[in-house]
C-alpha cells in the first residue's frame, strides 16, 4: 500500500498491527475468532479495497471473491517450485508429465528437461494481460509470457515438438475486460475497449503469429481458450 500512496484509516491502525504479529496457524487448528473483526475491518477500509482494485499493479493473486464451498479447492493455487514429475496411465500408454516454475528464477532449472519431449502443454493466463511480474513491477506478466512462448517456438530441440497452448483463466478475463482496456497494455490492439471475443481472438493471433515467424512447418500446434477451475469443459 505504500508504493500506492494509500494508508488505512487512523481507526484501523490497531487491527492492522494485531494481524501483522498473528502467529500461523498450525494444520487442523480452527481460525482464531478473535481475529475475524480485525480482518473485517481492515478489509472493509476504503484505502484496502481501492489498493485490491489496483491489484495489478503488485501482481496480487487473481480476484476470485465467493461464498466458500467445495469448489475452493478447485481454485487454490500453489505456486510451481522446482520440478514435479507425475506419472499416469492414459489408455495402454504410461504418460510422464513434468511440471515447471514460470517464474524466471526457476526457469534455467527446467529448460533442459524438454529435450526428447513429445508435447509441451503451454499454460497462459489471459486474465494476467494487465499485471506486472512478480519480479519486475515494470515487467508486463503477459509480454514475459510471449517472450518465453517465442524462445520455445524458435529453439531447435523443439523442431518436431507438438505444443498445446491454453489461453487460460478465461472467466478471469471476461470479468476484468469491462474495467482494464487491454490498449493501456498492449497499444497495438485496436479492438472495443469491452468486447471480450475480440480480445480474446487479439491475444490468440498474437501468439499464433510467433509461431509462424519460428517456421517449423512440420510441428503441430494447437490453441484453446480455456477456463481450468470449470470442470464441464474437461
Amino acid at each position: 500500500m505504500v508504493d500506492m500512496n494509500l494508508e488505512v484509516s487512523d481507526n484501523n491502525l490497531q487491527y492492522i498491527e494485531l494481524i501483522e504479529e498473528a502467529q500461523d496457524i498450525r494444520d487442523g487448528q480452527p481460525f482464531p475468532e478473535e481475529y475475524l473483526e480485525p480482518r473485517r475491518r481492515v478489509w472493509e477500509d476504503p484505502s484496502m479495497q481501492k489498493c485490491w482494485e489496483r491489484g495489478n499493479e503488485a501482481a496480487f493473486p487473481d480476484k476470485y471473491l465467493y461464498v466458500p464451498i467445495e469448489q475452493d479447492i478447485v481454485h487454490t493455487r500453489a505456486r510451481t517450485i522446482g520440478i514435479t514429475e507425475t506419472v499416469f496411465n492414459l489408455r495402454e500408454n504410461e504418460m510422464l508429465m513434468v511440471d515447471v516454475g514460470g517464474q524466471k528464477s526457476e526457469r534455467r532449472k527446467w529448460i533442459h528437461c524438454f529435450q526428447d519431449v513429445t508435447s509441451i502443454l503451454f499454460l497462459v493466463s489471459l486474465s494476467r494481460y494487465d499485471q506486472c511480474l512478480i519480479e519486475d513491477k515494470d515487467a508486463n506478466q503477459m509480454q514475459d509470457t510471449m517472450t518465453i512462448w517465442d524462445s520455445i517456438c524458435h529453439s531447435q530441440w523443439f523442431k518436431q515438438t507438438s505444443i498445446i497452448l491454453f489461453l487460460n483463466k478465461d472467466d478471469l478475463f471476461q470479468k476484468k475486460i469491462p474495467h482494464s482496456d487491454i490498449k493501456n497494455f498492449f497499444p497495438d490492439f485496436d479492438g472495443k475497449a469491452n468486447d471480450i471475443c475480440t480480445g480474446c481472438d487479439y491475444f490468440r493471433k498474437h501468439f499464433a503469429r510467433l509461431v509462424q515467424k519460428a517456421n517449423q512447418k512440420e510441428r503441430e500446434i494447437y490453441i484453446h481458450i480455456t477456463t481450468a477451475t470449470d470442470t464441464a469443459m474437461l
